[in-house]
């Protein structure tokens, strides 16, 4: 979910704000949501990781969807707010439930597999974006953070609490 707020984000999303924001304008909603990104990554590391997860994913669905359906600037703002909120508590929770259910034993093995599927949704996505795009048209932009999302909750209502056994 991360991955795919990210990509939208720094990909599609600056298109769309190219229509009514300048270079330096649309730079400055990065900045924004960076900082507030790595704020809301820090105090999202002090909490129960499956409630941040759940509550980030619900705020990455929203900004995509915002981000796409408006063309209103102001609106465009509280996009990368959301943004922000989302994809910060999301790395600090998402990573956190993979601590939970598996440990610190096989965390490693764990962070390369996450970065090599991360990987391979950024090869693929290109190639059937434009097919799903043409089908669904723009105006559809929320429904893919959304199928999204339902992945996550599926997996989250799955994962165990405790770690695995070694």
């Amino acid at each position: 979910m991360v991955a795919l707020t990210l990509g939208t984000f720094d990909g599609p999303m600056p298109l769309h704000f190219a229509e009514h924001l300048s270079q330096a304008e649309i730079a400055a909603l990065y900045v924004l949501a960076a900082l507030i990104s790595s704020a809301a990554a820090a105090l999202a590391g002090r909490q129960a990781p499956r409630p941040v997860l759940g509550v980030a994913t619900v705020l990455m669905t929203l900004s995509v969807a915002l981000g796409g359906a408006t063309e209103l600037i102001g609106l465009w703002v509280v996009v990368a707010v959301l943004f922000g909120l989302g994809v910060g508590a999301g790395e600090a929770g998402s990573l956190g439930v993979l601590l939970e259910s598996i440990g610190v034993d096989r965390i490693v093995l764990a962070m390369v597999v996450w970065s090599q599927i991360w990987a391979i949704g950024y090869l693929v996505g290109p190639a059937i974006g434009g097919g799903v795009a043409e089908a669904l048209g723009y105006g559809a932009l929320g429904l893919v953070p959304l199928v999204a999302s339902t992945f996550v909750f599926v997996g989250f209502a799955r994962l165990r609490s405790e770690p695995a056994a070694a």
